[in-house]
C-alpha cells in the first residue's frame, strides 16, 4: 500500500472534483499503490472508495537506536573496535583527525545497513572499492551493528566477508533477541524506510546534491518526501495507456491495411467484406460471420460455381433400366384393344347389379330385356361368367399401371436434369456444352417409345458434358477459396482486435482522465507535502545562518520529466534572489543540512538515529554554534551521532554547555583504532562541581548549595541511561522507560530503577559497598539542605558510583 498521508491527501483533492467518476480515482489510487493494485483498479477487483477511506493510518513504525558499532579488518580498521552508544536520545560526538578510522566506523555502518556506500557509489574511479579491506595483518573483515528496538530487544545486523570476496559479496545477516540468525537484511523491513527517512548523511552525499544538476535536488527531495507513488502512478498509467491503447491503434492499422487487400480481390465475399468495413461502427458479428463461412452472397458468381459443383445427372444404368421397362409395358399392353377392355369391364359391372337385385328380390324377370328370367340357374352362369371377366380385367389394369409406372420413372430422370444457372464465367469452358446437352435432354417426346428411344440417345451426351463442368466448377470454386483463406483468416482477426479495441475504449479514456487529473495534482501534492518540511527546513536555516545575510524563502518542487528542479527562493538583505545563486560554499551545505534533517527525523522514521559524518567541514565559527543548537535540540527525542574531524564541534558543545557524550578516535600502528570518551554528559557534571570546589574565590555556602546539585545531576543521568538500556535490551520500548522514569521522583527509588528495574527494590546491600553510601547522601540529603564538608571528597565519592553503575552498561 503506498503511504497513507498520500492517500490521503489524494483522496481529499480527488473527493473535491466532480469531474471524476469512482472508477477513475480508483485507478488514481491503485496506480499510487503498485502494479497489482492498478490491475486490481482496471479489473473492478480492487477497493472501493469507501474501503480505501476506511483504511486507518498506519501504526508509528517500532524505534530502532543503535546500541553499537563493532568493525574489523574494514578500511581504516584493523583489530577489531567497538564504540557503545546509550540507546535512546542524546547527542554523541565522535571525534578524530583525518585518517583516525572514524569515518570508516560512519561506512561500516553504511554499509551494515544499506548495502553500499554514497561516497564509494559516486566515485569513478574503482580505488575506492578495490582497497576498502584493511592492509594490516590478516584480520577477518566482518562488521556488527546493534540495534535496540523498541518492544523487541536487542537486534543484531551482521556482515561478513570470506578471505577472497569482493566488497559486494559480503554475507549479511539479521538476529534479533531470542530468534534464530536470518540470511539478509530483509527481515528488518527497512528497505523503503532507508530511501525515505535515510538516518545517514555524509558531507558528500549532502554537499553533492546542491553542487549536482538541478534534477538531481529535485530527485533527492521527491525521493526524500516519499513522493515516488506519484511518478510511479504516472508512470504506471502510461504504461497501462499504452497496453490498453495497444489493440486499438492495432485494429485502426489493421483496418485500414485489409480494406487495401479487400479492394484488390475479385472475390464476391470481399466486396460485401469491403463494404461491412467502410461503415462508422462495422458489425463485427456479421464481419465474424463471413469469415468463419458464411455461404456468400446468395446468387452470387462463386454461389452458383458452387451449385454447378454440386450438379448430377442420371447414371448410365439408370436409363438405360427406365428406357427398357417403358418398352417391355408398352408390348405387355399392345396387344389388348383399349375399347375391348372398357366393355368388358362395363359388362362385368352391369351383371354385378344384375346378381345384387337377385339376391335382394329373388327370381324376377330381366329388367333389361324383360324376356329372361333371372333364376338360380341364372345367377350361377352369371358368376361363373363374371368370375372370368374380372380375371381378365385385372391383368389388363396391371399392364397399364405398369405403363404408367415407367412412363414416370422415364420422365422423372428427364425432369431430374433441372436446367443449368446462368453464369458468366470466362474460365468456366464446359459450360456451353453443358448447357446445350442439357436443353436436348429436356426436350424428351410424350410418345412412350420415343421417349424411350430418346433416353438411351441423349444420356451418354450429358454425362459426357456434365462430368467435365462438375469438375471445372469444383477446381474453380477450390482455387477461389485458396485466395478467400487469407482474407477470412485477417477479417477473423480484425474482428478479435476490434473486440478488444471496444473493450479497451472505456477504460483508455478512464486512464486518460486519471493520468491527466494527477499530472494537474502532482505539484500541489508535491508541495503540499513538501510545506512542513519547508517551514521546518527554514526554522533550521535560521539558526544555522549565523551571520549570514541570505535569508531562505520559499522552498518548491517545480516542473516534471526533464524539466524538473527545486525552487530555493531567498532574500539577500532584503533582495528578492535564488538561494543557489548568492550562497557560499558553507552557506550551501548549511542549507542541504537544513533540507534533509527534516526528513531524517520524521516522526514516522523507525530511525530514532540520525548519524552525521563530518558535517561542519566547511562551515564558519559562527555557523558551527548554530549548528550546535540545531543538534541540542534534535536530541530531544532523537539519538543523533556526528563523527568529526574538526575540534570546532567539540568545543563548541562544550562551550555551549550541551549534554552530550564525547568520544575521540585515534588510529595506532598497525590500524589499530582506539575509542576514548573524553566528555560524558555526567563527567561535565562532575567536572564542572570539581572545579567549583577547587576555586577559592567562591564562598562557601554557595558551593555547598551548588556542587550537590551537580552531583545528582551527574548520578541521575547515569542512573538514567543505565535503566533505558536494560529496559530497551529486553524488548522494552521507550514509552515504559519514560513511564517508570517519572513514576520514580525520588533518587532511592531511581537508583532502584537502575540497579533492579524496580523502583520499589532494596538497594541497601548496594548502597553499602564502596562509597556508595557517601555519594547517595551528597545527592539527596545534601541537594536539600546544603553540604559543609569536603566538597572534593565528595565528587570523588560520586564519580567513585558512577563508575560502577556504568559497568553496568
Amino acid at each position: 500500500m503506498a503511504q497513507a498521508d498520500l492517500i490521503s491527501a489524494v483522496l481529499e483533492l480527488a473527493s473535491d472534483d466532480d469531474t471524476l467518476t469512482e472508477r477513475v480515482q480508483l485507478l488514481i489510487l491503485g496506480a499510487l499503490d503498485s502494479d497489482q493494485g492498478l490491475e486490481d483498479a482496471l479489473g473492478g477487483q480492487g477497493q472501493t472508495i469507501a474501503e480505501v477511506t476506511a483504511v486507518q493510518q498506519p501504526p508509528t513504525p517500532i524505534g530502532a537506536y543503535l546500541r553499537s558499532v563493532k568493525v574489523a579488518g574494514f578500511r581504516g580498521v584493523g583489530p577489531e573496535v567497538t564504540v557503545r552508544f546509550h540507546p535512546g536520545p542524546g547527542l554523541t560526538i565522535i571525534a578524530g583527525r583525518n585518517g583516525s578510522g572514524k569515518s570508516s566506523i560512519a561506512e561500516a555502518l553504511e554499509m551494515a545497513l544499506t548495502g553500499s556506500n554514497y561516497r564509494w557509489d559516486h566515485q569513478k574511479t574503482a580505488v575506492w572499492t578495490a582497497n576498502w579491506r584493511n592492509l594490516h595483518g590478516k584480520v577477518p573483515a566482518e562488521i556488527r551493528v546493534e540495534l535496540a528496538e523498541d518492544g523487541k530487544g536487542i537486534t543484531t545486523i551482521g556482515v561478513d566477508w570470506s578471505s577472497d570476496a569482493g566488497l559486494r559479496e559480503g554475507t549479511y545477516w539479521v538476529q534479533r533477541q531470542s530468534e534464530k540468525r536470518r540470511p539478509g537484511r530483509e527481515t528488518l523491513g527497512w528497505e523503503g524506510p532507508l530511501d525515505l527517512y535515510r538516518p545517514l548523511l555524509s558531507y558528500d552525499e549532502v554537499g553533492g546534491v546542491l553542487e549536482g544538476t538541478p534534477s538531481g535536488l529535485y530527485d533527492k527531495l521527491h525521493s526524500l518526501l516519499g513522493l515516488e507513488p506519484i511518478t510511479e502512478g504516472q508512470t504506471r498509467l502510461a504504461a497501462a495507456s499504452r497496453r490498453l491503447q495497444a489493440p486499438i491503434a492495432e485494429a485502426k492499422t489493421f483496418h485500414t491495411e485489409l480494406k487495401s487487400l479487400l479492394g484488390h480481390s475479385a472475390d464476391p465475399r470481399a466486396a460485401q467484406a469491403l463494404k461491412l468495413l467502410a461503415k462508422r461502427a462495422p458489425d463485427r458479428a456479421a464481419v465474424q460471420a463471413l469469415a468463419t463461412g458464411s455461404p456468400g452472397v446468395p446468387g452470387g458468381q462463386l454461389d452458383k460455381l458452387r451449385g454447378l459443383a454440386q450438379i448430377s445427372w442420371p447414371a448410365p444404368a439408370d436409363v438405360e433400366l427406365a428406357a427398357d421397362e417403358l418398352r417391355s409395358a408398352v408390348g405387355g399392353l399392345a396387344g389388348l384393344a383399349s375399347l375391348a377392355t372398357q366393355l368388358l369391364a362395363s359388362r362385368s359391372r352391369l351383371l354385378t347389379q344384375a346378381l345384387e337385385m337377385h339376391r335382394a328380390h329373388g327370381e324376377i324377370d330381366c329388367p333389361v330385356c324383360g324376356v329372361g328370367r333371372l333364376d338360380e340357374d341364372w345367377a350361377f352362369a352369371t358368376q361363373a361368367a363374371l368370375d372370368v371377366d374380372r380375371s381378365q380385367t385385372a391383368g389388363l389394369r396391371a399392364a397399364q399401371d405398369r405403363l404408367d409406372a415407367a412412363r414416370r420413372d422415364a420422365r422423372r430422370l428427364v425432369d431430374g436434369v433441372r436446367p443449368l444457372p446462368l453464369i458468366d464465367d470466362a474460365e468456366l469452358t464446359e459450360y456451353d456444352a453443358a448447357a446445350q446437352a442439357q436443353a436436348v435432354w429436356s426436350s424428351a417426346p410424350a410418345e412412350d417409345l420415343g421417349l424411350a428411344d430418346h433416353l438411351v440417345s441423349a444420356a451418354a451426351p450429358l454425362a459426357e458434358s456434365y462430368g467435365p463442368l462438375q469438375d471445372q466448377a469444383r477446381q474453380l470454386v477450390a482455387a477461389r477459396e485458396d485466395l478467400w483463406a487469407p482474407l477470412a483468416l485477417r477479417l477473423g482477426q480484425w474482428v478479435g482486435l476490434a473486440s478488444a479495441s471496444a473493450e479497451s475504449a472505456p477504460l483508455v479514456a478512464d486512464v486518460k482522465s486519471a493520468a491527466e487529473w494527477l499530472k494537474a495534482r502532482a505539484g500541489d501534492l508535491r508541495n503540499q507535502r513538501l510545506a512542513p518540511l519547508a517551514d521546518r527546513a527554514r526554522a533550521i536555516w535560521a539558526q544555522l545562518r549565523q551571520e549570514s545575510n541570505v535569508d531562505l524563502g520559499a522552498v518548491r518542487l517545480e516542473g516534471q520529466m526533464t524539466s524538473r528542479h527545486v525552487e530555493l527562493s531567498a532574500e539577500v538583505d532584503g533582495v528578492a534572489a535564488g538561494a543557489l545563486g548568492v550562497m557560499s560554499q558553507g552557506e550551501l551545505h548549511a542549507l542541504a543540512l537544513s533540507l534533509f534533517l527534516p526528513r531524517a527525523t520524521a516522526p514516522e522514521s523507525p530511525f530514532r538515529f540520525i548519524v552525521l559524518d563530518d558535517p561542519i567541514q566547511a562551515m564558519d565559527p559562527a555557523k558551527v554554534q548554530g549548528f550546535v543548537q540545531v543538534l541540542q535540540e534534535l536530541a530531544v527525542d532523537r539519538q543523533v551521532i556526528v563523527l568529526s574531524h574538526d575540534d570546532r564541534l567539540p568545543a563548541a558543545v562544550r562551550r555551549a554547555k550541551v549534554k552530550a557524550a564525547i568520544f575521540e578516535v585515534t588510529r595506532n600502528a598497525g590500524s589499530g583504532v582506539t575509542i576514548t570518551e573524553s566528555s560524558h554528559p555526567a563527567s561535565r557534571y562532575l567536572d564542572d562541581g570539581f572545579a567549583l570546589a577547587q576555586d577559592d574565590g567562591v564562598p562557601a555556602d554557595v558551593k555547598g548549595r551548588v556542587i550537590p546539585g551537580l552531583c545528582r545531576m551527574a548520578l541521575e543521568t547515569i542512573a538514567f541511561e543505565v535503566f533505558e538500556s536494560g529496559v530497551i535490551a529486553k524488548g522494552g520500548t521507550r514509552q515504559a522507560v519514560e513511564q517508570e522514569w517519572a513514576g520514580a521522583s525520588r533518587l532511592r527509588q531511581r537508583l532502584a530503577l537502575a540497579l533492579h528495574g524496580d523502583k520499589s527494590a532494596v538497594i541497601t546491600k548496594w548502597l553499602v559497598t564502596g562509597r556508595h553510601s557517601e555519594a547517595f547522601e551528597v545527592c539527596n540529603r545534601a541537594v536539600h539542605s546544603g553540604s559543609v564538608g569536603d566538597h572534593a571528597e565528595e565528587v570523588r565519592a560520586v564519580r567513585s558510583t558512577i563508575k560502577d553503575l556504568r559497568a553496568r552498561l
